[in-house]
C-alpha cells in the first residue's frame, strides 16, 4: 500500500471496484519489453505494447547510450562537422504503430494526430562559437523572444495512446551541457492509463485532485500510473502535465480510449530497503535519498530524504565516485526514478531557500 494519501485513496478505490459485482480484479502492470538501438546517425525505440519509433539525426553522432528509459546521443563537436549543420540540428522521425494504437504529436503544447500521416521534421536552431583545437568553445539552443518553458523549439512530445487508455509519453529534445556539449535525448517521461469513473466514486474516495471531468452526466476520468517509476508518492499526472492533458484528455475520452476503474492497470512504487550510506560519505555531509523523478530536458528533478524532506537536484550537482561533476566532463547526467542516491544539500536563496543538492552521487 502506498504511503501517499492520494495514491492510498486510489488504491482503496481500486480494491472497492474489484470487489463490486460484475467487475474484475485490477491488473498488475504488463511486461514492458522495449528496445533501444543506436547505429550511426539513427536511434530506434521499440515497445511491444505501443510500436516503433526511428530517429534519423542529420548530424555526426558519438556513441548512443540507452538505459532506464533514457537515450542520450552526443553530437560530434568538431568545428568542421558542426559547421556543416548550418546552425540547425535536424531530425527525421518515422514510426510504426502497434494494433489499436494512435500517435499524438505535441509541439509548444499544440497537439496533432499523426497516426495516419507523418511527424514533421524536428528542427532545433543553434548558436555556436569555434574555439582552439578544432573544437566548439560555446553552444546554445536558440530561444524565441520572450521565451517561456512552454514555448520553445528544443523539444517535442510524442504520445503513443492505445484504445484501452494506456499511453506512453516520449520527450525528444536537444540539450547543451557544460556550455559546449550537445546531446540528442529521448526520455520515457511517463507511462499511465486513462481510467473512467463516476463523480460518486471520486467523492467517496477523495480523488478530486486527480480527476478530470468528462462532461455532463457526472462522468470523470483519472490518470493511473502504469509503470513503477511513475507511481511515486504524490503522483498527479493531470497537474504535472496540465498543458498536454488539456488536449489529450478530450481527444481520448471523445473516442472512449479508456478503461473502467475495475479493470485498470496498477503499478506500485518500489518498497526495497535503502542501501547503507558509506561512513566516509556521512562524514562529508551526505544523506541517503530516493529519486522521485528526473527530467532530462528540464535538467533536474526531486529526491526524498529519509526524513521525508524533498530536495531539488539539478544536473550540475551530479558527480562520479571521485566527486567530479559529470556535466563538465562531456556527459549528460541523469538519475533514474526509484533508485537511491547520496546527496549533500543546503538551502538555495535563488529558489526561495528550498533545499537543493550541491552534490549528488548515484549509489
Amino acid at each position: 500500500m502506498n504511503s501517499d494519501p492520494g495514491l492510498f485513496q486510489l488504491e482503496l478505490a481500486l480494491r472497492a471496484a474489484s470487489a463490486s459485482e460484475g467487475s474484475t480484479t485490477p491488473q498488475l502492470p504488463p511486461p514492458q519489453t522495449r528496445q533501444w538501438k543506436g547505429k550511426g546517425s539513427e536511434i530506434t525505440w521499440e515497445h511491444e505494447l505501443f510500436g516503433k519509433l526511428q530517429l534519423n539525426i542529420l548530424a555526426d553522432l558519438g556513441e548512443v547510450q540507452s538505459k532506464d528509459g533514457f537515450t542520450i546521443a552526443p553530437l560530434n563537436m568538431e568545428t568542421e562537422k558542426v559547421n556543416r549543420l548550418q546552425h540547425h540540428i535536424k531530425t527525421n522521425i518515422s514510426f510504426k504503430l502497434a494494433a489499436k494504437t494512435h500517435l499524438l504529436y505535441f509541439k509548444n503544447n499544440r497537439m496533432m494526430d499523426v497516426s495516419k500521416s507523418s511527424i514533421p521534421q524536428f528542427v532545433v536552431p543553434m548558436n555556436w562559437k569555434a574555439g582552439a583545437g578544432g573544437r566548439i568553445e560555446y553552444a546554445e539552443v536558440c530561444k524565441p523572444q520572450a521565451s517561456k518553458r512552454d514555448d520553445n523549439d528544443d523539444e517535442i512530445i510524442l504520445v503513443f495512446l492505445r484504445e484501452d487508455g494506456l499511453f506512453i509519453e516520449l520527450e525528444v529534445g536537444v540539450v547543451v551541457r557544460g556550455g559546449k556539449f550537445l546531446f540528442v535525448t529521448i526520455q520515457e517521461v511517463s507511462t499511465a492509463q486513462i481510467v473512467r469513473t463516476t463523480r460518486e466514486k471520486i467523492e467517496q474516495h477523495g480523488l478530486k485532485s486527480n480527476a478530470y471531468r468528462t462532461g455532463a452526466g457526472g462522468k470523470y476520468a483519472i490518470i493511473v500510473p502504469a509503470k513503477s517509476e511513475d507511481a511515486y508518492p504524490g503522483f498527479n499526472w493531470l497537474k504535472a502535465r496540465e498543458k498536454i492533458g488539456e488536449s489529450l484528455m478530450p481527444y481520448a475520452l471523445a473516442r472512449d480510449y479508456s478503461a473502467p476503474l475495475s479493470q485498470c492497470i496498477v503499478a506500485e512504487w518500489d518498497k526495497t530497503q535503502p542501501p547503507a550510506l558509506p561512513a566516509h560519505m556521512a562524514k562529508w555531509g551526505f544523506e541517503l535519498a530516493q529519486v522521485f523523478w528526473f527530467n532530462v530536458m528540464y535538467g533536474g528533478g526531486f529526491v526524498r530524504l529519509m526524513n521525508g524532506e524533498m530536495v531539488h537536484v539539478h544536473f550540475n550537482s551530479i558527480v562520479d565516485g571521485d566527486i567530479h561533476k559529470l556535466y563538465l566532463r562531456g556527459f549528460c547526467p541523469v538519475i533514474k526514478p526509484m533508485t537511491w542516491v547520496a546527496v549533500n544539500h543546503a538551502p538555495n536563496p535563488q529558489r526561495g531557500n528550498r533545499d537543493c543538492a550541491k552534490l549528488t552521487l548515484q549509489l
